[in-house]
């Protein structure tokens, strides 16, 4: 028989029938002391109220005390602290209990409880030294240490949840992916700091925001992650490293997005199989039997022809009432009456077709056994599908006969037409999967959302006491932002969202939220693995891919005259001098896209026009000989020679188009100056950036993402119908509660009430926020909440369809590889064996040895190596501070950078001399000078030299290059851990995949800059941020990051937007797919070739 406190142990555990009554209660008193703990930070409640979170505090402190007591006491018979004696076998209750007491879980135990009684002790010592009785004296400290009570919320890990045993074991089975990608990083982070330092630190606009390298850590991080708080007051040399930073930002937040969303993948897939049973779902089919009912429910569901016809027009019937309602919302649409009044005759119509298909759909479903009978008829009127079909009529009842139990606006009343939009839900079944993948895996779910929560709820309150004083954080209404706890959730949420919307932090503070920043990468990346991945399974129980056989055609020459055939060679690039034409094409395209963009600066298209229009007829007569020949050799092109009338086709075919428009205007202007095409010169000069469209012959992207998209046209057509079923719902519900709010968070005069005016002006900014990004957040309480709601949805708005884009991408691009008679890296590099290298007693051979791991001298010099590099790089970031040079002198940082200038020196003939024998530099003293590691140790001493140079000769020179230039010391780690090496090898695995997504950015980046320039230059409320295609293209680039710098555009600039957020969703996940992935297969290449060596 079990002895009592063997009892008490698994009552505590909840291990035994009784187990539930104490853990129920546990966990409702935690989950009140989180609320109350919040609350206790607003002020204006009544007295009473305080009260009362005191008296809380006290009760929930003695309850967890003797908790802890019983638990101390029967942790005995623990199991997993168990200790015996070595002697007798038996147990050792005082071992037992000691190494119980400095276990997890009492250790969150003790964190509980003794913040409590630290700070009645203080409070106690401070009144007695005080000699004051009855003196309630608040302390800092102990304001500090009531942060503590939310490990309270921890008491609930392992015992009965097992979030951050989640991520524990993700750490731990990726430990040395997550340390390569973690160091390359840092090194990224440090070097681009040291970058916008240099760009910044004179620049006026920042107010002393990159005075060091130190203090712009903080805004690169903010970069890295692909946020861009100080977006418009950056210098032009800024401007182009943000624009390099957006670029690399992908793959930074992309690997470890990846490593984490695929570990989280795994374990949802081995929860699965875990709780895998014999269990079948029992589905009820409907008995047909002929009659009227059957009839009805064959001809509602589909199952006719008629039925189909029927779906149809119930489509149009819902796209109609939306169309109406969202034109209803648009005050200046109120001017055309008979067309709202067509609109309103919709309204009749539809209420009464829905009305007819909800009585017909509840008499139909009886032909369903567990819908059948009275009973059955109940049953369904709770279900999903009839709860639609009833909203969708519902309203239009109550509102005509007066009947709503409260009184309601008549725009909330016309919005909840909306609803109508889940009926499609009946032909579609989109939240029907939705609902499947997320009851699959609502554990780890589970899990995942209340780890989320505890961090949710700790930094709020961590950022509430740092910067709850700091003056540069107040509101446009006058409120601080970290006012009270509740206030700072709002801001800590977007920060654990990845988003910095603020960023005038204190020091402290600033790493808080850079910490935020990385642990969001976790955060994020959890939904996109698991919800990535649970539709596609669906996708691939439901819907095969058909491989498509594509045959090249031969091309034939017998039926063609003989000297077109050196012309089509020619254009093809088949002989030398076509190729070195093609490669003239390739970089006169970017000339003359770089032409185009110089125009629209005045002064520097004033002062180089010569140049400017040298360039334009340069590139006219080359693409007017390339469309010349073209056109001659077209009867031998395999896409028209087998058909009649080549050259006819040829003309009408795309490129073909692509390259008369690119040409035309110039000699129309030529040939009739002032007319048409004077008048619309700027317009169609934006012709020639069609150009860029023919880099697809070159280098195919466009092509690629085409088979992407019609390959996987069903799973996108799903995921894009809910996106905008949530994206119509969420601007109306941002329309309801914003249009009427008059504050003017940016101070260009537009006022949230005018954001929000309508529906479709709301749809371009509830569309950014539904991305992931929130450039506005001086919201209502209401709107605050629908922002909420609107970050939990942007996970799986984002993350299924990038899912299914990237592998889409990856499994096109490897096709066409196929078919281009490509092979992989490894196929087509033959990999000669090393030559062996012996110690053969001469002196390179004996400083490889020393130089090399390989035995304990190498590895003492190796660490040693480290440290002083990472010594190294901490005082190059002081040394940029001016307080750091005026406190400590800048001798003494001139001594050390001699003494590291010489030893880098040494170490770098060192490493020459030694060549022969290293197996990295190809054995050869050519092949190191040459490679990444001869470089990266070459500009380890260069600015040392450089600075002696410029001193002797007495060159004044700027003191920031060669500072910057010393932070590219930092690759010198690359010797001791090979992190950039993998890096190289995944970048090469997946190179095919990177290129063809780089042009496709590049023409979309490209095009939209133009045409933001067209549409929004001259627009006050942007501040003049596309009064010029530089301009323009700088801050495309940031958009397409994913962070939206403006957001005040004009209505076509506003569909222009909502274009780019569509596109930079999808130019985001096609890297990340295609990174992981090449991240994988390379480590699992590295982890053979070890089993081998071993």
């Amino acid at each position: 028989m079990a002895s009592f406190r063997h009892r008490v142990h698994q009552f505590l555990d909840a291990k035994d029938e009784y187990g539930i009554y104490f853990v129920v209660p546990s966990i409702l008193l935690i989950t009140l002391n989180v609320v109350c703990f919040i609350l206790d930070s607003v002020e204006g409640f009544e007295p009473s109220v305080y009260h009362f979170f005191d008296s809380l505090e006290t009760f929930s402190v003695f309850f967890f005390t003797v908790e802890y007591a019983l638990r101390w006491w029967s942790s005995a018979d623990d199991p997993e602290h168990l200790m015996t004696h070595v002697k007798s076998g038996k147990t050792d209750v005082f071992m037992t209990r000691l190494r119980w007491t400095f276990s997890f879980y009492s250790l969150v135990d003790l964190g509980s409880i003794l913040p409590y009684y630290f700070e009645l002790y203080s409070l106690y010592i401070t009144r007695a030294a005080c000699k004051g009785e009855g003196v309630y004296i608040d302390l800092p400290a102990s304001q500090f240490l009531r942060i503590f009570r939310l490990f309270r919320v921890m008491r609930l890990e392992g015992r009965y949840l097992e979030a951050f045993t989640v991520f524990d074991d993700i750490y731990r089975e990726n430990k040395v992916l997550i340390f390569k990608s973690g160091f390359v990083g840092s090194a990224v982070w440090i070097i681009l700091s040291g970058a916008n330092w240099m760009a910044e630190r004179n620049n006026p606009a920042m107010d002393g925001r990159f005075t060091s390298i130190a203090s712009s850590s903080y805004f690169t991080l903010c970069n890295l992650f692909g946020e861009f708080p100080l977006v418009n007051d950056r210098s032009a040399l800024g401007k182009v490293i943000a624009v390099f930073t957006s670029a690399i930002a992908c793959a930074v937040f992309g690997i470890f997005t990846g490593i984490f969303g695929n570990g989280f993948e795994e374990h949802a897939a081995k929860k699965k199989k875990q709780e895998k049973n014999d269990e079948t779902e029992i589905v009820s089919e409907p008995m047909l039997c002929g009659d009227i009912q059957s009839e009805a429910f064959r001809f509602l569901y589909g199952y006719t022809d008629a039925g189909r016809m029927y779906e149809k027009a119930m489509i149009v019937v819902i796209l109609c009432n939306v169309l109406g309602f969202v034109m209803d919302s648009m005050q200046y649409m109120h001017r055309y009456e008979s067309l709202m009044k067509w609109f309103d005759r919709i309204e009749d119509v539809s209420v009464i077709v829905f009305t007819l298909d909800y009585f017909l759909r509840f008499y139909a479903v009886g032909v369903r056994p567990d819908y059948s009978g009275f009973f059955g008829r109940i049953k369904y009127f709770g279900t999903f599908y009839s709860i639609v079909d009833l909203s969708a009529i519902l309203p239009f009842f109550l509102s005509t006969f007066d009947l709503w139990p409260f009184e309601v606006n008549i725009s909330f009343v016309r919005s909840l037409r909306l609803l109508r939009m889940l009926k499609l839900e009946s032909y579609v079944k989109v939240f029907t999967i939705f609902d499947d993948i997320l009851l699959n895996n609502r554990d780890v779910l589970a899990v995942s959302g209340f780890a989320a929560t505890v961090l949710w709820i700790f930094f709020s309150s961590v950022m509430y006491l740092l910067e709850r004083n700091n003056p540069k954080l107040v509101a446009p209404d006058g409120k601080h932002y970290y006012a009270s706890i509740p206030d700072a959730m709002w801001p800590t949420l977007l920060n654990l969202c990845g988003e910095v919307p603020l960023c005038d932090y204190s020091p402290l503070g600033k790493v808080i939220s850079g910490v935020m920043g990385v642990l969001a990468v976790g955060t994020f990346a959890i939904p996109i693995g698991i919800l990535g991945n649970g539709f596609e399974e669906w996708a691939t129980e439901r819907y095969s891919k058909k491989d498509e056989d594509a045959s090249q055609q031969q091309e034939s020459h017998s039926q063609e005259e003989s000297f077109l055939f050196p012309i089509r060679q020619f254009v093809e690039g088949r002989t030398l001098l076509g190729s070195i034409f093609e490669q003239i094409l390739f970089y006169l395209i970017f000339a003359t896209v770089f032409q185009q963009s110089m125009e629209t600066l005045p002064d520097f298209s004033k002062e180089h026009k010569h140049l400017l229009d040298h360039i334009e007829l340069i590139s006219v007569c080359i693409f007017t000989i390339e469309y010349i020949l073209r056109l001659i050799s077209a009867p031998l092109d395999p896409l028209f020679s087998s058909k009649r009338f080549p050259r006819m086709r040829f003309i009408f075919s795309f490129y073909a188009i692509i390259d008369f428009l690119t040409i035309a205007p110039y000699y129309w202007s030529l040939l009739f100056p002032g007319g048409l095409v004077d008048k619309y010169d700027e317009a169609l000069r934006m012709l020639r950036l069609l150009r860029l469209l023919k880099m697809d012959k070159y280098i195919p992207s466009i092509t690629l993402i085409d088979d992407v998209f019609r390959e996987n046209s069903l799973p996108l057509a799903v995921t894009g119908f809910a996106a905008t079923v949530f994206w119509l719902m969420f601007s109306t519900l941002m329309w309801m509660t914003e249009k009427n709010n008059l504050l003017d968070p940016t101070e260009n005069g537009v006022t949230m009430a005018k954001r929000y005016k309508d529906v479709p002006s709301a749809m371009s900014y509830t569309l950014i926020h539904l991305s992931g990004d929130y450039p506005l957040i001086d919201y209502t309480l209401a709107g605050k909440f629908l922002c909420f709601l609107m970050c939990l949805f942007a996970v799986g708005i984002v993350s299924i369809p990038s899912g299914i884009i990237a592998n889409g991408f990856t499994d096109v691009a490897l096709k066409e590889r196929k078919r281009r008679g490509m092979k992989s890296q490894e196929n087509r590099e033959a990999k000669a064996e090393d030559p062996v290298y012996l110690n053969d007693g001469s002196f390179a051979s004996k400083i490889q040895i020393m130089l090399s791991p390989d035995d304990d001298t190498g590895v003492w010099f190796d660490n040693l190596m480290l440290y002083f590099i990472g010594f190294d790089v901490v005082l190059i970031i002081l040394e940029s501070d001016p307080a750091m040079r005026v406190q400590i002198g800048d001798g003494f940082f001139a001594s050390l950078e001699g003494v590291c200038g010489m030893l880098f020196t040494v170490l770098y003939v060192l490493r020459v001399i030694a060549a022969p024998y290293d197996r990295r530099a190809g054995f050869s003293r050519m092949g190191y000078l040459t490679s990444f590691f001869g470089t990266a140790d070459m500009f380890a001493f260069l600015p040392f030299y450089l600075e002696w140079y410029w001193a002797a000769c007495g060159i004044s020179y700027d003191f920031a290059l060669p500072r910057f230039l010393r932070l590219l010391r930092v690759l010198q780690w690359e010797h001791y851990t090979e992190a950039f090496t993998l890096i190289d090898d995944v970048f090469r695995a997946s190179k095919d995949t990177l290129i063809a997504t780089s042009f496709l950015a590049l023409i979309i980046w490209v095009g939209s800059a133009y045409g933001f320039y067209l549409l929004d230059r001259g627009n006050p409320a942007l501040g003049g941020a596309f009064d010029n295609i530089p301009s323009s293209l700088y801050f495309t680039a940031i958009f397409l990051s994913g962070e939206w710098g403006q957001v005040d555009f004009s209505p076509l600039g506003q569909v222009l937007a909502c274009c780019l957020v569509v596109a930079g969703i999808g130019l985001y996940s096609i890297p990340v797919g295609a990174l992981f992935d090449a991240f994988a297969e390379v480590l699992e290449g590295k982890e053979k070739e070890k089993e081998k060596e071993d």
